[in-house]
């Protein structure tokens, strides 16, 4: 049961690690609008017309479509949680588990679906995987949506576009995520695996062959707090970060001619300059 003074800590943690993060994706961008581009989230639909979508050119578009629903869900979910449910507010230390208690149970059953819904989600991938393209130097990728829809594996995708580049990009990042974001754990929430115990979270899809990435046998309930507090903390200052970067884009918008420039890199190299109302 999550508490906000038992936040507070990984708030002012999670607080620089995002902000470091953001700040070299805003550096080391080739063209000055593509953090913007993250924002808006553009993406090439081909010839597809989607009335939900902003057209830009040649079948290029930006807008959510229906992933803001999905996420907006999910940021009920976490606001109801912590401000009005009867789980959001405990300052009970006690983390024992008691089968009879009802109350930790749903909790924890509620955040594993939290944790499931924002990791696994298209809006968290495209924007950490934009961002460690922006700010290892490499241009906004337009063409996101096609590998999405190709990848068999969101955690090999996760591991391989987002994690691994962290290494020498990012090592703050990356050692944080790498102990939140853990492949056993959201495979063993998805397919309902694991089992909660008096004193620690029994995980069912263990396999003593390397090859399955799935170690762990049981999770204590105190690190089972401080992965979902992390993932709250790095979730809410992330938003928060591109929510102020978008108020910035929108009142330059408002106070220059309502355009906003961006640059297409098309899939044979070729650049296309455009500009449209943010």
């Amino acid at each position: 049961m999550l508490s906000r003074t038992k936040l507070n800590p990984f708030v002012i943690e999670w607080t620089n690690i995002v902000r470091e993060f953001v700040n070299q994706a805003i550096d080391n961008q080739i063209h000055p609008n593509d953090v913007a581009l993250i924002i808006k989230c553009g993406l090439y639909l081909g010839d597809e017309k989607k009335s939900e979508f902003s057209k830009v050119s040649q079948g290029f578009v930006t807008g959510m479509g229906f992933e803001q629903f999905a996420e907006k869900s999910n940021s009920m979910l976490l606001r109801w949680y912590l401000n009005d449910s009867p789980f959001g507010n405990s300052e009970n230390q006690e983390l024992n588990f008691d089968p009879s208690n009802e109350t930790f149970h749903v909790s924890i059953r509620i955040e594993t679906l939290f944790y499931l819904s924002f990791w696994e989600s298209d809006t968290t991938l495209h924007i950490l995987y934009q961002l460690v393209r922006l700010a290892s130097g490499k241009r906004y990728d337009w063409y996101w949506r096609q590998k999405f829809d190709s990848i068999t594996s969101r955690q090999k995708f996760f591991r391989e576009h987002i994690k691994n580049p962290l290494k020498k990009l990012n090592k703050s990042l990356y050692h944080n995520l790498d102990s939140v974001v853990r492949n056993q754990i959201r495979n063993a929430i998805a397919h309902s695996q694991f089992v909660l115990l008096p004193n620690s979270i029994k995980l069912l899809n263990h396999s003593e062959n390397p090859k399955h990435y799935a170690p762990e046998v049981l999770i204590g309930y105190s690190e089972w707090e401080k992965i979902i507090y992390s993932t709250v903390a790095f979730r809410n200052e992330l938003v928060s970060v591109l929510n102020k970067l978008d108020k910035g884009y929108k009142a330059d918008s408002v106070s220059g001619n309502g355009k906003f420039s961006t640059e297409i890199e098309k899939e044979d190299g070729t650049l296309l300059n455009l500009a449209f109302k943010y």
